[in-house]
């Protein structure tokens, strides 16, 4: 008796001692096409963190400026914002695993959620899964896998137009 006890207060402790931790499942490139209203080929201009409503978690606005545009409606070079969860304020900084670490300057390929509302902005498809770091003619995946651009930009494509896509 006493050692079960024993185990269950440790097991306890240790479950509460553990960091929060959220299992995200990889999702194929059908649905994340099927799911994004737009993807974009873009550089990230500028990111902008504040407080959220709540005052307990901290967002940050992602300005990008759109190159290509490989599915939905947005023009070329139109400044596009996007939020996501984290960020830094003064000297508090709030890191989410399942964003990306997107930095101004970088070449990116985006799938995106359109706002719900006219005044709101885009989302990312899947969190870090809906971005790819552009290196030149290839692609970073978010699973670190390398692709060539034009392969990437063709799939989505083909995708796209696919009837249930």
């Amino acid at each position: 008796m006493r050692r079960t006890i024993g185990i269950a207060f440790v097991a306890g402790a240790m479950a509460l001692a553990a960091p929060a931790m959220a299992i995200m499942l990889q999702v194929g490139m059908p649905e994340m096409v099927n799911t994004s209203t737009d993807i974009v080929r873009a550089s990230v201009v500028q990111m902008n963190s504040y407080w959220a409503t709540d005052r307990h978690s901290i967002r940050t606005d992602v300005t990008i400026r759109v190159a290509e545009t490989w599915k939905g409606s947005l023009g070329a070079a139109a400044p596009v914002t996007l939020t996501m969860q984290g960020g830094k304020v003064g000297d508090i900084s709030e890191q989410v695993e399942d964003q990306p670490d997107l930095r101004p300057g970088q070449d990116v390929v985006l799938f995106m959620q359109a706002p719900a509302t006219p005044a709101g902005t885009f989302r990312l498809t899947n969190d870090f899964q809906g971005h790819y770091i552009v290196q030149g003619n290839d692609v970073l995946s978010p699973q670190l896998e390398k692709m060539r651009l034009i392969d990437l930009r063709t799939k989505v494509q083909r995708l796209a137009i696919t009837p249930g896509h």
